[in-house]
């Protein structure tokens, strides 16, 4: 169906914002390319300036990682599409070399897939990793949870369109380990912010966390970088201030004689545009 589907909405509309290059990627027709826009996502920065060490102790404190390493997937657990299992080999890989590392998991299962938790729970008896693996089901305080870690890990197997997960992590300065598939590797810059990993790799994601986790000064550049990068590239202004210009340069080429203001965002500057 997808052919017929991507060409109806290519068809009845004027431009298909993306979120992501691979996203965008999934067009097949050129001859209508010319309306596809990639736009990442953008992310207030007042969101991410500071979390406070009370916050974060409190999250240490709670789950029991105070004085850990720790390495946590924050996500929906879900086996075999968000990577938890994978991730749980590649602890296991790990434990007996770096014995303050803690692997945390962070979030549920969607509402009818909690078998995807007990097959976590599972794997984790199967690995002996009862006292290395925490999973914390859902947080309050989603901000410390990222703040607490010191990697990172998206290990998605399939595709992600444009995680939020590796925006979130690199605004509070952790470096991400990901795969190397859908929108991530627009989101990671190899080597610099973070690693790329295939999907469904347990060696080479454990090779990759195993480079962090050897080094804290390679930990805290990577972190600074991904700060740097997500206020280059990723913060919400730049966001708001190109979809703005897209739905003005779409509504002045339909020949209307006016273009209706629309909302600034906080600390934006507005200017009056007709077409």
């Amino acid at each position: 169906m997808w052919r017929w589907y991507q060409r109806m909405m290519l068809f009845l509309s004027d431009r298909l914002v993306c979120v992501s290059q691979a996203v965008a990627d999934q067009f097949t027709y050129l001859s209508e390319r010319s309306r596809l826009v990639v736009l990442h996502n953008g992310f207030p920065r007042d969101e991410y300036e500071s979390v406070s060490s009370d916050r974060i102790a409190r999250f240490a404190t709670t789950y029991g990682v105070t004085g850990k390493v720790v390495v946590g997937v924050v996500g929906r657990i879900k086996c075999g599409r968000k990577g938890q299992d994978v991730f749980l080999r590649a602890a296991a890989l790990l434990k007996d070399d770096f014995p303050n590392a803690v692997f945390v998991l962070i979030g549920s299962p969607f509402p009818g897939n909690e078998a995807h938790l007990k097959e976590v729970q599972h794997i984790v008896q199967i690995l002996r990793l009862e006292d290395r693996v925490v999973y914390t089901g859902d947080v309050d305080d989603i901000k410390a949870a990222y703040a607490a870690l010191d990697v990172s890990v998206l290990p998605s197997a399939l595709p992600e369109p444009f995680g939020g997960v590796v925006i979130e992590s690199m605004a509070l300065g952790k470096p991400v380990v990901g795969t190397n598939v859908g929108g991530t590797p627009e989101q990671i810059e190899e080597g610099v912010t973070g690693f790329l990993v295939e999907p469904n790799d347990a060696t080479s994601l454990t090779a990759a966390i195993r480079q962090l986790l050897a080094d804290s000064d390679l930990r805290r550049r990577m972190g600074a970088a991904g700060r740097r990068l997500y206020l280059d590239r990723f913060e919400f202004e730049h966001f708001y201030e190109t979809i703005l210009q897209l739905y003005h340069d779409v509504i002045n080429a339909s020949g209307k004689t006016h273009c209706p203001a629309l909302p600034a965002a906080p600390g934006a500057v507005m200017t009056s545009t007709r077409g």
